[in-house]
Order: C-alpha cells, then sequence, then structure tokens
C-alpha cells in the first residue's frame, strides 16, 4: 500500500512517498536531476511489502520545498541525512539514480548506520571539460522543462516525445510521474514544477565531487549498475563504462552490474535484476 506525506527538515517540507512493507528492510531512493518521488515506483512495486521503501522529491523537484538559491549536490546530501535522522531510520539501503546516486554517495559517507548503497548508473567521473558534452546527452530531459501547455492532457501529450527520444516506450510509470511533475501558475497554465535554472546549477555542481575524498569514507556494501543500453540518441549508453574506473578505484567493497537498460528505462521500466541485486543486498547484510 501506497502513502505519502511531509517531513520537516529544519524550516523545509520534505514529500516522502511510501510504499509500506518490513520495517526491518527499509530502502530510501534519490531520485534523478529531472525526476519525482514516483521515478522509484516500477522498483517499489518489486520490493513491497517484502521491504518498506520510501522515496522522496529532492528540494526544488515535485511538492517538496523550494531548493536554496545557491543549490547544489552537497546541499542535497545534508537534506539526505537530515531525512534519515528524522524518519529515525535504522540501517537503512541507499539507492540513488544519476543526480541521486551522487547525493547518496556523499550521504553515505557521512553516515555509519547504512545497510548499503545502490547506485543506478551514476557515480562516475564528471569533469569540467564533460560538462556541455553531458548536457547534451540529457538534453531530452531538460527539453520538458519550461514547455508551457494550457492543459494538463495537452502536457501529457507535448512531453511523449520527449520520452520517446529517451529510449522509453510510454508506460503507466512515465505517465504517473509526468502528471505528478507538473504544476500549474498563476495564469492558468501547466509546466514542470522545478526551476530549470536551479536543476542545471545542481548538475554543474557535480564537478565538486572528488572521488578520492568521498568515496574511501563510504564503509558500508556498495552496488554499481552500468546502464548499457542505447539512451535514445542512436549512440550507445548514456555514459560509456570508463567514467566508472575512478568509482571502482576508490571503492574496493563495490560490486559492479551490467543492466541492459538504458540509462532512463534503468529505473522507469521494470528491471527485475536490479530488484534481485538489492533482495541479496539485503540477506547478506542480514547474516
Amino acid at each position: 500500500m501506497f502513502k505519502s506525506y511531509f517531513v520537516d527538515i529544519g524550516e523545509h517540507k520534505i514529500k516522502v512517498g511510501e510504499w509500506e512493507g518490513n520495517s526491518d528492510k527499509t530502502i530510501l531512493a534519490i531520485h534523478g536531476l529531472t525526476g519525482n518521488l514516483n521515478h522509484f515506483a516500477a522498483l517499489a512495486e518489486a520490493l513491497s511489502p517484502e521491504f518498506r521503501f520510501l522515496a522522496y522529491d529532492i528540494r526544488g523537484r515535485g511538492d517538496s520545498s523550494p531548493a536554496d538559491e545557491e543549490s547544489g549536490v552537497f546541499k542535497h546530501a545534508d537534506d539526505a541525512i537530515a531525512l534519515i535522522k528524522e524518519l529515525k531510520l535504522e540501517k537503512p539501503i541507499l539507492v540513488g539514480h544519476s543526480f541521486g546516486g551522487y547525493v547518496a554517495l556523499i550521504a553515505a559517507s557521512k553516515c555509519d548506520n547504512l545497510s548499503g548503497l545502490v547506485l543506478l548508473d551514476s557515480g562516475g567521473i564528471i569533469i569540467p571539460e564533460m560538462i556541455d558534452v553531458a548536457l547534451e546527452s540529457i538534453a531530452p530531459a531538460l527539453a520538458r522543462l519550461d514547455i508551457v501547455f494550457i492543459s494538463e492532457d495537452e502536457y501529457i501529450e507535448g512531453v511523449k516525445p520527449n520520452y520517446a527520444s529517451m529510449g522509453l516506450k510510454w508506460n503507466k510509470y512515465i505517465e504517473q510521474s509526468a502528471r505528478y511533475e507538473l504544476g500549474q501558475n498563476k495564469e492558468g497554465a501547466f509546466k514542470f514544477k522545478g526551476e530549470s535554472s536551479k536543476i542545471l546549477m545542481d548538475f554543474k555542481s557535480c564537478v565538486d565531487f572528488v572521488h578520492q575524498e568521498i568515496c574511501p569514507k563510504i564503509k558500508c556494501p556498495v552496488i554499481l549498475f552500468w546502464a548499457s543500453g542505447d539512451s535514445g540518441s542512436g549512440d550507445g549508453p548514456m555514459y560509456p563504462e570508463f567514467v566508472y574506473e575512478i568509482t571502482k578505484e576508490f571503492m574496493p567493497n563495490l560490486q559492479y552490474c551490467v543492466s541492459p537498460g538504458n540509462h532512463y528505462s534503468i529505473l522507469l521500466e521494470s528491471r527485475p535484476e536490479v530488484a534481485d541485486e538489492i533482495r541479496k543486498l539485503a540477506g547478506a547484510g542480514n547474516n
């Protein structure tokens, strides 16, 4: 059973979605750059009620409070840590997709009570020279942020081509997420709830992530999934496999897995290989 609620962390409100289940096996999931808590619905449905599955809107997305004026990956990590404390989560598994994986990595480097960390096509090297190339890769995801439509249904029809260009077939999980991300402005028009300028700021902040400083501090078991499928551009996966060599180098306890899904379908479609590895991770932690 699914429910949602707000959690106060300081002066901010965080919208949490909970797929109810076994509280001895709790997952806290952090979505990607332009995502929302509903992006985890497919994975949550696969794992609950075996697990208690929590996902939340990072600030500046969905129904959570706006992002800070100077937003960035480290501030979102502070929110994740505060949320773990506020919810009194004991030995949760953190799951992060794309940008959310960097948030989860930073949070994991500062938490000593995690059962594990799962990175979904996330955690590779990002250097300033790669930003422009990466922006081209995520352009379809960013393209929908400032589109304005006169009705909710028109918005849905308008963003379908963006998702198709991301190598995705429209499904119930995508529709649920797209309707949730939609907000209505004072003029009655509909658009994405977040601010594109803050989202770009968040993305560019990932260049401040230093693997050799953060990764060695993570003591829990880590699983990294590389999404090997074409990202919709015809040029192969979103991230070439070599970007994860530095992650492997500085996290010797990392388990590396390959998913045939692409950067988006690894989350927005049912991926049994991801759910199975999380079950194994949880089982190993209880032995």
